[in-house]
């Protein structure tokens, strides 16, 4: 019976999942689809400024991007309505927290 007991809590929590804000540590604010979107725009982003980029620079970086902002900012602090200070602060915050490399210039190849 035990043994029952323990494959269903894992079969419950397979299919039912687990709230993934606790595992990094901050709230789950943002929807699926918001850090999907935001996600997006920073690899466009990158993809775009450095032509040639390899995944694995800008992965990790947007991976930190996008968890800085959802333990820092709630959704409705993230849209198209920041001020020009307010994205300029944003962007600061993100080139010290998740490019500690930013001084140097990028290697393509």
């Amino acid at each position: 019976m035990a043994i029952q007991l323990k494959i269903l809590i894992i079969i419950v929590v397979l299919l039912v999942g687990c709230p993934t804000g606790y595992l990094i540590g901050v709230e789950p604010k943002f929807s699926t689809q918001q850090v999907r979107e935001l996600w997006q725009i920073c690899s466009i982003s990158f993809r775009t400024n450095y032509p040639g980029i390899r995944q694995e620079i800008y992965f990790p970086v947007c991976d930190c991007y996008i968890d800085h902002m959802r333990s820092t900012y709630t959704p409705k602090e993230i849209t198209d309505n920041m001020t020009w200070e307010e994205q300029t602060t944003l962007t600061e915050e993100l080139k010290v927290k998740c490019n500690p490399i930013a001084q140097k210039p990028i290697t393509l190849t």
